[in-house]
């Protein structure tokens, strides 16, 4: 008479296939975050990108400012709307050196 005994491997191959759909599910939830982080990640870099665009406009206009009201060309406007005048004759500070620094 012969007497089977099924369970006796049985139990080895239910606990590898039970760790296998352990790994599987635990990878399956890491998978989603970490694609969840990516997708959030790409929305945040698309919002900074969208606002260094306008910071780099508004840079743009700002400088362009700064150069229109620099510019030689319109230093007399500048000046007149300053209050300042043209002087014909003008007389400039003259410094004579000192006779200690002459020395050196």
């Amino acid at each position: 008479m012969t007497i089977i005994k099924p369970t006796r491997h049985n139990n080895r191959f239910r606990y590898t296939i039970g760790v296998l759909i352990i790994f599987l599910g635990v990878g399956a939830v890491l998978t989603v975050m970490f694609y969840s982080g990516v997708v959030e990640l790409r929305h945040r870099l698309a919002g900074t990108e969208k606002e260094m665009n306008k910071l780099e406009m508004q840079n743009a206009d700002l400088k362009n400012r700064f150069y229109h009201k620099t510019a030689a060309s319109h230093a007399e406007e500048t000046a007149r709307a300053a209050g300042l005048v043209n002087e014909r004759n003008p007389s400039y500070l003259i410094v004579e050196p000192h006779p200690m620094a002459s020395n050196f």
